[in-house]
């Protein structure tokens, strides 16, 4: 698993690890066997390598999720089909307060349940346009409703 570099400095190896696969019952628990000693400098997160017990019936890509211990992080997800790529550049359309969308770069994280985490590019709060048209441009007007189709 990857864990953000503010984390990791307090998982060592041998420490018990909550796991919870998304095709079983309950939580295994997992023993740290191995800290990356390098950090992914795109995700600002080191690799976290997880022994699980013999008998978890666990099979190459399988999806689960690490439980470590510590506060909980806040993040800002936002669904996959609200981001939209240009070359190297990966970006989101906010919505300002008149109705306008705005062109915003971000920086991605991880992928889970059709939402992607960001890093950086947009503070809590800010409404996104969720499945741009191709021909959305910055500065062009929208008509914004909530997920449930009522007006902001």
């Amino acid at each position: 698993v990857r864990l953000d570099a503010s984390r990791a400095a307090a998982i060592a190896p041998g420490q018990a690890v909550d796991v919870v696969l998304d095709h079983a019952k309950g939580a295994l628990t997992g023993e740290v066997a191995e800290i990356a000693q390098a950090i992914d400098p795109t995700a600002h997160a080191f690799t976290i390598k997880i022994d699980l017990p013999t008998d978890a019936q666990v099979r190459s890509g399988m999806f689960g999720r690490a439980r470590f211990p510590g506060r909980p992080r806040r993040l800002i997800t936002v669904p996959l089909t609200s981001i939209t790529r240009n070359g190297q550049l990966t970006r989101v359309f906010v919505v300002d307060h008149d109705d306008t969308a705005r062109a915003r770069l971000v920086r991605l994280g991880s992928e889970a349940n059709g939402g992607v985490e960001i890093f950086a590019g947009l503070e809590p709060g800010e409404r996104v346009v969720v499945g741009p048209p191709p021909t959305l441009r910055d500065g062009a007007p929208v008509n914004a409703h909530h997920a449930d189709g009522a007006r902001p």
